[in-house]
């Protein structure tokens, strides 16, 4: 199948929202795969889309051609996973020993986002209220557990995603108070527009095995993301 209705209806409202905007699609840097950040040296912070940008969809093991480039960017590297929580559980197991795996979510019972973050592939459940961030793990969740269940899974491109990730990278002292991130992603609907909203750099890399993807996935990709994100990219980003 390629859309339905509830899809079809759902991108019309997120396009009327956040994508009729052309400096949602600014793309600092337009890479040819994830290696090209070898010649990136002056971020704080990488945080990295899973899908077509470091593996094909889903894929269950790590690229071989990307190893040295995930390791060498991993002290400043984060993933940012759409996917539900059994699936993150999965990129924790391919991708969690060589950088944080994180997702935003809300919890039954509470109104404020957590951001579930595996980091040396433990789970820390961080609740995220306005400029405060509390460590819950020990009463949330018992090993990859949670206790209670995720009502709601955040997507990108909402900006509360990479804000949350932001803001545990600084409390952790991983980034400094004013870091320099880079958004690293494939998609424009979703990551570069993310990074945009979210007031950060992007950059966007040409998909790495687009027709792993599901079919709706590529039917998107090719007849929605890729015509309007290179159009709005190119062609009617507002001059600086």
């Amino acid at each position: 199948y390629f859309f339905s209705p509830y899809q079809f209806v759902a991108c019309l409202k997120n396009f009327l929202k956040e994508y009729a905007k052309p400096s949602s699609y600014h793309v600092n840097f337009r890479l040819h795969d994830i290696r090209d950040l070898q010649n990136f040296s002056l971020y704080d912070l990488y945080i990295l889309d899973r899908d077509c940008t470091l593996q094909g969809y889903h894929a269950k093991t790590r690229v071989p051609e990307f190893e040295k480039i995930l390791k060498e960017k991993s002290p400043q590297s984060e993933l940012v996973s759409n996917s539900s929580y059994d699936e993150l559980l999965r990129i924790r197991d391919i991708l969690g020993d060589i950088m944080p795996v994180s997702k935003l979510v809300k919890i039954n019972g509470f109104t404020q986002p957590f951001l579930l973050r595996f980091v040396n592939g433990k789970l820390t459940v961080l609740r995220m209220d306005y400029n405060n961030v509390t460590d819950v793990t020990r009463t949330m969740s018992r090993g990859d557990r949670l206790y209670d269940k995720i009502t709601y899974n955040f997507q990108k491109p909402d900006p509360k995603i990479i804000k949350a990730v932001i803001t545990a990278n600084k409390i952790t002292g991983r980034i400094p108070r004013n870091p320099r991130i880079l958004m690293v992603g494939d998609r424009y609907l979703t990551d570069i527009v993310a990074g945009n909203l979210a007031c950060i750099e992007t950059a966007r890399v040409k998909p790495y095995k687009p027709f792993t993807d599901k079919p709706d996935l590529i039917a998107t990709r090719y007849l929605l993301d890729s015509p309007i994100g290179n159009i709005m990219s190119r062609i009617l980003q507002p001059k600086e």
